[in-house]
């Protein structure tokens, strides 16, 4: 094989080159898949190639992000940074968290930024069909499946539109699960297609910021708290995970096109068009 192929290996066969093309493609259990493969290599006395990047190399590659990750965490902005909001909540949660998150503005932020700290699936996010409305109801599932761990959900507003009905069901089965509530007034991921595709013709994605998503929950027995302030996050994520109550937190936060998220495609389109 020359030293320059790609390699794809995916459980889903309809995975098999969907992003990038490969030289060779396999689909298997990639645990499965990987021990066979080391016993090919066992059997046929195969060498492996010189590593041209090694964790020190990758470490050093990642330094910039997370130095302007840093900077946007600690910034005081209104509205608040979501880099701010995940790091608040990494800075503040047990090695037994279990994360749940709406596809949208915290999804790539979290996928970046929140650094998992045991193996195994803590962090739910329905990337591959991005359907709204998810994390209300996942973190119900997810409280039960794990019991004994502490549950966060990031809820989009879009999708607080779409499910925060469930919130009655967290309230009726009184499970201690903490939701972020990241509302910057819009379908803030279309708005962002929108502004980099379409002639930032802006159709259907903004919201007329006259609900109030904390009496919503409290109409619903879910005590709720507002942000509004960056300081204001530590005590109140601290607060909601002592608790043995759920717990809305809405936090007021930058859209898309403010704070771009680290999406590979956008950050590309914004270059071509600067």
């Amino acid at each position: 094989m020359p030293r320059d192929c790609t390699f794809r290996l995916d459980i889903d066969p309809n995975e098999l080159g969907n992003n990038l093309p490969a030289t060779v493609a396999a689909c298997g259990d990639l645990k499965e898949s990987l021990s066979a493969l080391l016993t090919l290599i066992d059997a046929h006395n195969i060498a492996p190639p010189a590593r041209s990047r090694t964790v020190q190399t990758l470490s050093h590659s990642a330094q910039a992000f997370w130095t302007q990750a840093a900077e946007r965490a600690s910034c005081n902005e209104i509205p608040i940074a979501p880099q701010r909001v995940i790091d608040a909540l990494w800075q503040h949660t047990p090695d037994d968290v279990v994360v749940v998150a709406d596809p949208g503005t915290m999804t790539p932020f979290t996928a970046a930024q929140f650094r998992t700290r045991r193996p195994g699936r803590s962090i739910v996010i329905p990337r591959a069909h991005g359907g709204l409305g998810y994390a209300l109801p996942a973190t119900v599932g997810a409280a039960f499946a794990r019991p004994n761990e502490r549950i966060v959900g990031l809820v989009g507003d879009g999708s607080f539109g779409m499910s925060g009905t469930e919130l009655a069901t967290i309230a009726d089965l009184a499970l201690p699960i903490t939701l972020l509530h990241f509302n910057n007034g819009s379908f803030g991921w279309i708005k962002m297609l929108q502004h980099l595709y379409y002639g930032q013709r802006y159709m259907s994605v903004d919201f007329s910021g006259k609900m109030d998503a904390v009496r919503v929950a409290e109409a619903f027995g879910v005590h709720g708290i507002r942000i509004e302030h960056p300081d204001q996050l530590a005590p109140a994520i601290k607060d909601a995970l002592a608790s043995n109550e759920p717990v809305f937190i809405d936090v007021l936060t930058k859209s898309e096109l403010e704070e771009v998220p680290p999406v590979h495609a956008w950050q590309q389109a914004l270059k071509s068009h600067a």
